[in-house]
């Protein structure tokens, strides 16, 4: 009896997540490649020792700023797919906060890259998650720790008090 052959399954998959950073500022070069600066997972804002007491609250909110770089391969999913990205913050409140469109080249070894800047609104300091979703899957989440730091007054030139100098013990 002869052997028969098993033709190979076609293998499906894909899209592939190659990486999800925030970082100070993703360049673009000029033939397209990526690269992130300063990778971070931890932002701290500063106000203002003069800023009202109420900054930052439910009615006055401070900009959070961090770019992203979200790399995909494209694996056996080729043609468009829609990218969104969901952010949780603290008190458990969830929105997009970006929606990206994409159309994979016909190679499986084709990729998108994409920088994004967030910029959320926050009444308060914590942990922030990021979900990115390509279609329904979720295929990461990016954790953001917000640090929220009011700055120390300083006295003016003149309200600074010395200290007095310490004396010698004669003999």
């Amino acid at each position: 009896m002869a052997k028969s052959k098993k033709t190979p399954k076609k293998r499906t998959g894909g899209p592939y997540l190659s990486a999800a950073v925030f970082c100070d500022n993703v360049v673009e070069g000029a033939d397209g490649a990526m690269s992130a600066i300063r990778i971070i997972d931890h932002v701290t804002i500063a106000i203002p020792a003069d800023a009202p007491p109420d900054v930052p609250s439910e009615d006055k909110r401070l900009l959070a700023q961090v770019w992203a770089l979200v790399a995909l391969k494209r694996g056996d999913a080729a043609g468009p797919h829609e990218i969104r990205f969901v952010t949780h913050s603290p008190s458990g409140k969830s929105e997009v906060t970006a929606v990206r469109q994409i159309l994979f080249r016909d190679e499986p070894y084709s990729g998108a890259n994409m920088r994004i800047n967030f910029q959320v609104g926050i009444k308060e300091g914590g942990l922030f998650w990021v979900d990115v979703f390509v279609g329904k899957r979720l295929m990461t989440r990016m954790p953001l720790q917000i640090t929220v730091k009011r700055q120390e007054a300083t006295p003016a030139p003149n309200e600074v008090k010395q200290k007095p100098k310490p004396r010698r013990k004669r003999k």
